[in-house]
């Protein structure tokens, strides 16, 4: 939590060394960019889905016409 208010996300993860015994390795890593990151692709792969359905339906009509 920000002091804002807001909300960070975040990675958290332990790592236990096993040739030391109760040892730990804990971090915590900045979540954001790879949020926004995943949020950009998504947004891109739904408009070239989008751009490329309009084309590919014409086509899918014409050959149907043409296989008559």
């Amino acid at each position: 939590m920000c002091k804002d208010g807001s909300r960070l996300p975040v990675l958290v993860g332990e790592v236990l060394l096993q040739h030391h015994s109760f040892q730990v390795i804990t971090f915590v890593l900045d979540n954001l960019a790879r949020k926004e990151l995943e949020q950009r692709k998504d947004a891109f792969i739904s408009m070239v889905s989008h751009e490329l359905r309009n084309p590919l339906a014409a086509l899918k009509l014409q050959t149907s016409l043409l296989h008559r």
